[in-house]
């Protein structure tokens, strides 16, 4: 980032606060397990709210603890019990930073069977899809960010990077009706994938790269999987 782009950050406001709009009001229908927690439990640590903005000219408010920053200390974990309750709904979507917003948008839509909808006016470039009760969010990546390689094959020491290695990686599964099917529609896209069985079971796994290095795993009966945990003594839903 450019000193010029770096100088356009706000400074640091002491008193200033994110709108309330940001803040979700307490749950109306546990009154009484706020009362129950002792003060010392709810006591959240001192934070510091920086209001900023980006080289794109948007506003956001950075908030993090007081003091130097140490990175997360796992200690803090062991204060769970005490933790004000976590209520999470289900998953809204998962996001990937690209380079190439339309021809990720396209391998998706094409390959994948994924409909591209409407986006918000963001400031960068993206795409927003909906497939496999799941959206999508592809976010342009921003220039300004340091990296020390824009290529994702710079994570590998081949020229090549093969399937099976995101099988212990990083990637996101979608479950299919029908392998074969799917197996004829990317030998029709010309798509390098590796198969796999989980153990025990018939159930078949693909993983394949789309074209920026995401990781991909198709999956056929997750059920029977499940079902032969279950059988196992190791299934716990």
């Amino acid at each position: 980032m450019s000193s010029g782009t770096a100088s356009r950050f706000l400074k640091i406001v002491p008193n200033s606060r994110a709108p309330t709009s940001f803040r979700l009001p307490d749950p109306p229908s546990r009154p009484a397990q706020r009362r129950n927690l002792s003060c010392k439990a709810v006591r959240a640590p001192e934070y510091e709210v920086e209001e900023k903005k980006t080289y794109m000219d948007e506003q956001f408010w950075l908030e993090r603890p007081a003091g130097p920053r140490t990175g997360f200390d796992r200690k803090v974990l062991d204060k769970a019990e005490s933790a004000p309750p976590a209520e999470l709904e289900d998953m809204n979507h998962f996001a990937m930073e690209v380079f190439d917003s339309q021809l990720i948008a396209d391998f998706y839509v094409k390959v994948l069977g994924f409909n591209q909808v409407n986006r918000p006016r963001f400031p960068f470039d993206g795409a927003w899809l909906r497939g496999a009760g799941v959206f999508i969010h592809l976010i342009l990546a921003d220039p300004t960010v340091p990296r020390k390689s824009d290529n994702w094959k710079d994570l590998y020491d081949v020229d090549e990077p093969e399937p099976w290695y995101i099988r212990r990686a990083h990637h996101h599964a979608f479950a299919v009706k029908d392998m074969e099917a799917m197996e004829k529609r990317l030998k029709h896209f010309e798509i390098e994938y590796a198969k796999y069985i989980v153990p025990d079971t018939t159930a078949a796994q693909i993983f394949l790269y789309d074209p920026e290095g995401n990781g991909i795993e198709l999956g056929s009966e997750y059920a029977q999987v499940a079902k032969s945990l279950e059988e196992k003594g190791l299934y716990n839903p």
